[in-house]
């Protein structure tokens, strides 16, 4: 069996989560990966909305917490444990990327830990201020409007084409809905809170009596992917560079990706908290994004290679082994593989392969 098979072999020997899943919004997990280094670990994605995992590093004179969800109710809950944990400050507050899942509970930080420093970096801040300076307007008009077409297309059993909905596929507009209602109700109490402190490549922060490094290892999922590893536990937060059970393609940097990827196995580190999952104890996962990354891009350089228009490349990529070894039969994660790593990484690979330009930011966040 080649050394890919092994991998995929190993990844599709996790079990799915029990369902029905939890909302995203209704519990978290809390795991020790070391003295004082604690996972704030969330469901398992079910929709398009979900909730980032979440790192707290404890030293003598304070704690740096790794990303803060955009649930502003369960971002307290977790400032509640830390309090449990610690009577030490949160000092400073790191964001891996601009998503809102990652970034929205930074407020309830500032509240709860006057003089808190949010650090980002410098992309990761212009990207954030982008899309979400007056985002608490845009959502109050188009979010209730779209949790009510899903609720609309549900009564009527089909999508606006015509095509019949399936009973999961119900159950996943129903979710959706649920979840953007649940959103709507806790937005007043997450409004944008930018950084103080921006890098370009890294910087070293001391918390007394171990000291924490916040890295740029290079573009991957978005442009401003940072990474923050505590060497003295050989712990990594990642953000979504990593995504379990497969990662999210929107807007990111593929040709780059793997590089990236490849560093951060460099670092050593033998507890990897991806942006959503569980922690992972190898790189055995790390080297199947990598493949499935290239993978994808060498099918679509050979499409693109053939004259092959955008819409005949997707039908003429074949990734159906990877779905199966990441997905299995679970209609959740099928569903989660085609929408957020198929769809827009054979777009991006596409744009890649015929030179055209890329401006991050666009899609839509929530």
């Amino acid at each position: 069996m080649s050394t890919l098979s092994l991998v995929l072999a190993a990844v599709a020997a996790l079990a799915p989560p029990d369902d029905p899943r939890p909302a995203p919004h209704e519990s978290y997990t809390t795991t020790r990966l070391a003295e004082g280094v604690f996972a704030f670990v969330a469901p398992e994605g079910r929709t398009g909305t979900v909730q980032g995992n979440s790192l707290a590093v404890v030293g003598s004179e304070g704690v740096l917490v790794v990303d803060t969800g955009q649930f502003s109710e369960l971002t307290k809950k977790v400032i509640a444990d830390i309090r449990k944990i610690t009577d030490k400050p949160v000092r400073y507050v790191v964001n891996t990327h601009w998503h809102g899942d990652h970034l929205l509970g930074n407020h309830q930080y500032k509240v709860a830990f006057p003089g808190v420093i949010i650090v980002n970096h410098e992309e990761t801040r212009r990207l954030a201020d982008k899309a979400y300076r007056g985002f608490a307007d845009k959502a109050r008009k188009e979010f209730p409007e779209y949790a009510t077409n899903l609720r609309a297309a549900v009564a009527r059993g089909t999508r606006r084409s015509g095509a019949v909905l399936t009973e999961q596929d119900k159950d996943y507009f129903t979710r959706q809905a649920d979840d953007i209602d649940v959103f709507m109700k806790q937005l007043a109490d997450m409004p944008y809170a930018p950084a103080d402190l921006m890098f370009e490549k890294g910087l070293r922060v001391s918390l007394g009596s171990r000291d924490v490094e916040i890295l740029h290892l290079g573009r991957g999922n978005t442009g401003g992917d940072t990474v923050v590893f505590v060497p003295d536990a050989k712990v990594v937060a990642a953000g979504d560079m990593l995504v379990y059970p497969s990662p999210y393609s929107f807007g990111s940097w593929l040709e780059e990706w793997t590089q990236t990827l490849k560093k951060l196995e460099g670092l050593g580190a033998t507890s990897i908290v991806p942006g959503h999952g569980p922690v992972l104890k190898d790189n055995d996962y790390v080297e199947t994004v990598i493949a499935l990354i290239q993978e994808t891009r060498l099918q679509v350089a050979a499409a693109v290679k053939e004259g092959l228009s955008l819409d005949d490349t997707r039908k003429k990529v074949d990734l159906r082994a990877y779905r199966e070894a990441l997905a299995g039969d679970d209609y959740w994660r099928q569903r989660g593989f085609d929408d957020f790593f198929l769809q827009p990484a054979v777009e991006q690979a596409y744009k890649e392969a015929k030179g055209l330009p890329m401006v991050e930011g666009d899609e839509e966040n929530s």
